[in-house]
């Protein structure tokens, strides 16, 4: 698994602000159209309580994503 910081994110060359803003208002039109669903996020949980791994699936609609992950 590769771990990314803040310079490796930097170093990507986005304007991170603008995205955020971008992806929320998405986020926002597909919540209020209806066009999405988003399950119960699975835990994978193994020996120690803190090794862990999340997934967050979902669908949003008309868009050309159709699954993030994180």
């Amino acid at each position: 698994m590769l771990y990314l910081n803040d310079q490796d994110l930097r170093a990507v060359g986005l304007d991170w602000a603008a995205l955020a803003q971008s992806t929320e208002a998405a986020a926002v039109h597909l919540i209020h159209s209806g066009n999405y669903v988003q399950p119960v996020k699975p835990y994978l949980r193994y020996k120690n309580l803190r090794n862990r791994m999340i997934a967050m699936p979902a669908y949003a609609g008309g868009m050309s994503a159709k699954c993030f992950t994180a």
